[in-house]
Parts: structure tokens; C-alpha cells; sequence
């Protein structure tokens, strides 16, 4: 009988960078445990260079209240820096908690749904 830890999705992080746009692609779950990996990535790249920062969220398979906390995170970090954070392909999930936690004007979410 398979555990929940046999079910468990690393959640994998990859930087692309053109100097105006980073895209930052996230796949597994996106949780207590492994946004911390996330928060400091996003971190590194709100403070570079590229205005832009795309994060593409269509891999993911999980999302809980800490991965939507380190997403609003960097969205300010990089506002405050004159730049732009946006969630792309974001999940039904994702989706439904930006609506329950009511941060769709803090967030700049694309609008095309995945899955």
C-alpha cells in the first residue's frame, strides 16, 4: 500500500534569464517545506537585473498557504524594486487560493487556467 511519503513530489526549481525577463519554472509541491528553496531563489532574482520575472507555476502539483506567502513575498520585493512579478499557468489550486485568501490585487496572475 503505497505511504503518502511513496506520493511525495519534490518540488524542482529552474532559472532562465534573457537580462529584461527571468523565468523562474516550478514544478512538484509547493509547500511548508520546500518553499523555502523558492523564497530564496526569488529573493536572488527580485534583486537582479531583469525588470521582469515571470514565474511559471503550470508544473505544479501542490500548493498550500506558505507557497502563496512566498509568492506575495517577491511580488512586493520586486515592486519595490520597480520591477514586476507574474504568475503564469497557474493551477486550479493556485487559482482557488488567490481567490479564498483575496490577493487578487496583490498578485498579477495570467488568466489562461491549466488543468
Amino acid at each position: 500500500m503505497p505511504t503518502t511519503q511513496d506520493r511525495f513530489e519534490p518540488c524542482i526549481v529552474r532559472c532562465l534569464s534573457d537580462g529584461y525577463e527571468t523565468r523562474v519554472l516550478v514544478s512538484g509541491e509547493l509547500d511548508l517545506y520546500s518553499s523555502q528553496q523558492l523564497r530564496r531563489l526569488l529573493a536572488e532574482v527580485c534583486r537582479g537585473k531583469a525588470p521582469a520575472v515571470v514565474v511559471d507555476l503550470g508544473g505544479v502539483s501542490f500548493c498550500d498557504g506558505q507557497g502563496i506567502r512566498v509568492l506575495v513575498e517577491a511580488t512586493e520585493q520586486a515592486r519595490r524594486r520597480g520591477g514586476n512579478l507574474r504568475l503564469h499557468r497557474p493551477s486550479r489550486l493556485v487559482r482557488r487560493l488567490v481567490a479564498v485568501l483575496q490577493l487578487e490585487g496583490r498578485l498579477d496572475v495570467a488568466r489562461e487556467p491549466v488543468g
